[in-house]
């Protein structure tokens, strides 16, 4: 015979499993949004090796209106001494050379060294995008400096920081854009770089610091090892077991992760003034330099004096020409063929025209004339 405290204890026990049952669901949601935080963070890296830790940042004066962006080789040279040249730069189509699009890793940039002096680097917005969503066009993952070919359509997933005044100004015009990007207005007075530090963080990313040819986090923290074990996210049998697996790896630096990452997702992890690309835009800076803005000291140089120079110019042209031409083989997406081969056309153009520039000057080279005289006389400047 059931007894009435048989029955009580009988839903006792129903409700015991209740919050028992209520307590594992609650456990197994926790241990589930640690793993998805977790993948979120820095540390995830060591072990993963896996880019859904890291998030991109470039920092530009230009608003993509069209959801686009857009490399510098997609405008003009801007660089010229005066009204000659700039119709010359227009009617050939001088465009800049450069047609990679950089991004810093988890932080933005601060400044850069150029001819050994410290620049601010100060731009008007900001576009962050996580990268495994545009990791099929990157061509090199590295923390201070991934890069890509060509122009990147702008992913869902991305966000697009605005000065408050310009937002709240220009609102009735970003309605109208058919593309719909995710504004981020920041403070009036606001530093750019202090406002994207908090949108990484918002979004849940790890913020960094980077600088040379890799992250850092107040220096000390450059160390991995050291980085782990000041981590407030991970337990000690956790750092015990990144720690092996950096000994295991011989890895001291972040380079040294991103250097496995890229060979990984078979990226290179070259910084991007290492490359070949690079150095076609020092070069052609250089000699667009001397046709179109020469100094003051060149123009009042004797021409005879440049015969190597006119003489080398096309010859460069047509071997940086075929060497681009052998890249765009290596290249499968649309918006990368289209950079390089416009560029091996501009070197194409110019090559034709600075050929007919040395027959001009080897007639003109036994008078007495500056470089000066010589590129007025031609109507370069």
């Amino acid at each position: 015979m059931i007894k009435r405290r048989d029955i009580k204890h009988f839903f006792d026990l129903i409700e015991i499993e209740k919050r028992e049952d209520e307590l594992r669901r609650r456990e197994l949601a926790r241990e589930v949004h640690d793993v998805d935080q977790r993948k979120k963070m820095v540390e995830y890296l060591v072990e993963h090796l896996d880019p859904k830790a890291l998030i991109a940042v470039h920092q530009t004066d230009y608003f993509p209106y069209e959801g686009v962006l857009r490399p510098r080789g997609h405008y003009l040279f801007p660089f010229f001494r005066n009204n000659n040249a700039k119709k010359i730069i227009e009617d050939l189509q001088v465009k800049q050379p450069r047609i990679t699009i950089h991004f810093t890793l988890n932080y933005p940039v601060s400044g850069v060294v150029a001819g050994g002096e410290w620049i601010e680097w100060n731009s008007k917005y900001a576009i962050i995008i996580p990268v495994e969503d545009f990791i099929n066009r990157v061509i090199c993952l590295n923390p201070v400096d991934t890069w890509i070919i060509g122009s990147l359509k702008l992913p869902t997933s991305a966000e697009i920081l605005v000065p408050e005044n310009e937002y709240y100004g220009e609102l009735s015009v970003y309605e109208t854009l058919t593309f719909k990007p995710k504004l981020i207005p920041y403070p009036n007075g606001t530093d750019l770089k202090q406002a994207i530090k908090i949108r990484i963080q918002k979004r849940e990313y790890r913020l960094m610091d980077g600088g040379d040819y890799d992250w850092y986090q107040e220096r000390s923290l450059q160390s991995i090892s050291h980085f782990i074990n000041e981590s407030i996210y991970l337990t000690e049998k956790e750092k015990q077991r990144l720690l092996q697996i950096l000994a295991t790896k011989g890895y001291s630096v972040w380079s040294y992760v991103f250097g496995e990452m890229s060979k990984k997702l078979n990226k290179i992890n070259l910084s991007h003034k290492k490359t070949e690309w690079r150095r076609i835009e020092v070069w052609f800076e250089e000699l667009c330099g001397f046709l179109f803005n020469p100094s003051e000291y060149e123009l009042g140089q004797p021409l005879s004096e440049f015969g190597f120079k006119f003489e080398s110019i096309p010859e460069g042209l047509k071997t940086y020409k075929e060497k681009v031409l052998k890249e765009i083989g290596n290249f499968i997406f649309p918006e990368e063929k289209e950079y390089i081969d416009e560029l091996a056309n501009m070197f194409d153009r110019l090559e034709k025209w600075t050929r007919q520039l040395y027959a001009k000057y080897r007639i003109e080279k036994s008078k007495e004339l500056t470089l000066g005289q010589f590129l007025s006389n031609e109507r370069v400047i």
